[in-house]
């Protein structure tokens, strides 16, 4: 290691001394020697030492231009970190006090003795390599506690600005602590919270087991981790997803504990949104697989019954009994139809509507059914907003709704308010109702009754459900609506709490119209008679149809299998003017009956029966050749007109 020394002199002898003398090692330090005449030079050569190599500065007192004690105080003022030792003559003692004044480390009397020479250089650069070392360790330690205090910057900075909610408490659970994210969260100010315990949040949703097993779980010094739903100062609730860790001092003992919370009422209602959905879809799969079944045995009993009425006359007790049975048989199809339409598996037709006037009609005509009690305000937007829509159902819609409405608020009375409003809904919106973004038609329909229990409030949607008393409700309303809204590609939610009324929230997408849609013309068709095959599974039906269409004038030809059917169809194609199918049957469905009907045949006409809604297009019925989808349960007249009708067009077709 080489030390470094700078010598100030104006005599040219001393540095031809040092040099000579000092051209050994002290002590494993080799030691380098620079010189300059005066202060003014010295302060040169140090500004050119760029590295600070420069550790020791001999100097001597008296020298022309600076002297060594204006050199002495240039070095303090611009903070060089060396030492300086004087070299003076005897005559210099005042001088050298103010030397030592200024900071020099130590002093040399000329004529030099060089092993004090030696012995003091060599403790100067003891001294500087012990100060610089210090120094070094402080800089060091400067540099952990910054980084130290950045980092607690950070962390401070990072539990304000976090999302998430952190309180801090004591080992007795006593809050110490608490971030911004918490205030907003719950609506407690720190002040208010602080050296309280946590319990002021506590729902009443969890058992004092809960608590237990979660403080057990923390003092034997584990984290805990799990869902808990908390009370809001205001008294709404929220759930929370949330670890808490215990905090240990030096000795391993916890002190504190520390809980991080995230908010997952969105997510949990979400989850709820999708259990819902799920299920909802499994009771629609279920309620159409039960209407189908009934619609074939209405089918039957209708028919029956209404060929039946005709036979007997005008008067006839046992007619009017079957007329009865009849209504109750339609009552019962009116039942069917609303399972299909919650299971969305009602052939329904949409068109371009206005919704407004269909509304405006809907109040007028609860208008003079509501209780004098009721108040109900409407706003409907002047705009013309248009959806692709059945308008009877979207009748039914408000009707179903504001009469839930009428029934919630009872004698009591209150306020109903109706609105209809366009709006736009972004991909947040959007997500928040389980649709996609876009501009929709916004009906709104608010009650001030005593709201809808949240217990409750998942299932007022399922077909079947009422809080009503018994025989005072299906419970298939709002399990209607919900069908009707959901085949309109649009969505329903409801916001209540009890005793504070309930809001419906309806959204249809909207449409913009191109061009005014053409008006279906009733027109009435005679029986022509003509060959038919009817092909059903099931006998009862064959039967029943069979005697409809002999009826009518038509001769009929009947299989029970499609296999059979086919074969029937295959010996004489051109005998048969018409092919009556059901859809679904054993070994093989009505459209695939028809495209191997239409491989024999191709122009032959082909009905439909159906005891469900097809998830196909009009467009994929066409090709596959059928004319037309009847869906049962259908009454006989208007059997025999469908049938009658597609007759009649396959004719003119032919004549064409």
């Amino acid at each position: 290691m080489t030390s470094h020394i700078l010598v100030v002199d104006d005599e040219q002898d001393i540095n031809v001394l040092f040099s000579i003398q000092f051209n050994q090692e002290i002590k494993n330090q080799e030691l380098e020697f620079r010189f300059a005449a005066n202060g003014t030079e010295a302060l040169e050569i140090l500004k050119n030492d760029i590295d600070s190599k420069i550790e020791l500065v001999l100097t001597d007192i008296r020298m022309p231009g600076m002297d060594g004690l204006a050199l002495l105080s240039q070095l303090k003022v611009k903070g060089y970190l060396l030492l300086v030792i004087i070299l003076s003559a005897y005559g210099d003692m005042q001088n050298i006090r103010q030397a030592m004044n200024r900071g020099a480390f130590d002093f040399l009397i000329k004529p030099f003795d060089f092993q004090d020479i030696r012995n003091t250089i060599q403790r100067g650069l003891a001294h500087i390599h012990q100060l610089k070392e210090e120094i070094r360790k402080r800089e060091q330690t400067e540099i952990a506690l910054k980084r130290q205090q950045k980092e607690q910057l950070l962390l401070t900075t990072a539990v304000k600005q976090a999302a998430e909610s952190i309180v801090v408490t004591n080992q007795k659970g006593i809050i110490k602590y608490v971030n911004p994210a918490f205030e907003k969260k719950s609506g407690y100010l720190r002040e208010e919270v602080i050296g309280k315990n946590p319990r002021i949040l506590k729902s009443g949703k969890h058992s004092a087991p809960f608590y237990k097993q979660m403080w057990d779980t923390l003092k034997s010094g584990e984290v805990w981790y799990g869902q808990i739903t908390n009370k809001k100062k205001n008294g709404s609730l929220y759930d929370e997803e949330l670890s808490i860790s215990p905090i240990r001092d030096e000795a391993e003992k916890i002190v504190n504990y520390v809980a991080v919370k995230r908010d997952v009422s969105r997510e949990l209602e979400l989850e709820r949104q999708l259990r819902q959905a799920q299920k909802m879809e499994a009771i629609g799969t279920l309620a159409g697989g039960i209407a189908h079944d009934f619609n074939n045995l209405l089918f039957a009993m209708l028919g029956y019954i209404t060929m039946a009425i005709n036979e007997l006359p005008e008067g006839s007790w046992i007619r009017e009994d079957l007329e009865e049975a009849a209504q109750a048989g339609r009552r019962a199809k009116s039942l069917i139809q609303q399972i299909l339409t919650f299971s969305r598996q009602q052939d329904t037709k949409h068109e371009p509507v206005e919704m407004g006037p269909i509304i405006k009609e809907a109040l007028k005509l609860l208008r003079a059914s509501i209780p004098a009690t009721i108040e109900m305000e409407t706003a409907i937007s002047s705009d013309k907003i248009m959806i692709e829509a059945d308008p009877t159902q979207i009748h039914q819609v408000v009707v179903s709704l504001c009469a839930n409405a009428f029934q919630a608020m009872g004698e009591d009375g209150g306020q109903l308010d109706v609105t209809l409003e366009k709006t736009e809904l972004d991909a947040v919106l959007a997500n928040q109702y389980a649709i996609d973004p876009g501009i929709y038609a916004k009906l709104t329909i608010h009650d001030t009754g005593p709201g809808i229990d949240p217990e409750i409030q998942e299932r007022i949607f399922d077909p079947f459900f009422t809080t009503k008393e018994v025989g005072e409700g299906t419970g298939m309303g709002l399990a209607v609506v919900h069908g009707i809204v959901q085949d309109h590609k649009g969505t329903i939610t409801v916001t209540s709490n009890s005793g504070e009324g309930a809001t419906f929230y309806v959204f249809f997408p909207m449409i913009v119209l191109e061009e005014e849609t053409e008006k279906s013309i009733e027109v009435s068709y005679a029986h022509m008679g003509g060959r038919i095959l009817v092909v059903d599974d099931e006998a009862l039906l064959v039967k029943l149809e069979k005697q409809i269409l002999e009826r009518a004038g038509y001769e009929v030809i009947v299989a029970t299998d499609p296999q059979q059917a086919l074969e029937i169809f295959r010996t004489q194609p051109t005998q048969f003017e018409l092919v009556i199918t059901d859809q679904t049957m054993g070994g093989m469905t009505g459209m695939e009956l028809a495209k191997e009907l239409r491989t024999i045949q191709k122009n032959v006409p082909i009905l439909l029966l159906t005891g469900y809604k097809l998830s196909l297009s009009k467009q994929e019925i066409a090709d596959s050749g059928i004319q037309e989808v009847i869906l049962k349960p259908v009454e006989s007249k208007q059997f025999s007109q469908i049938v009658a009708r597609v007759l009649e067009e396959a004719r003119e077709d032919a004549a064409e």
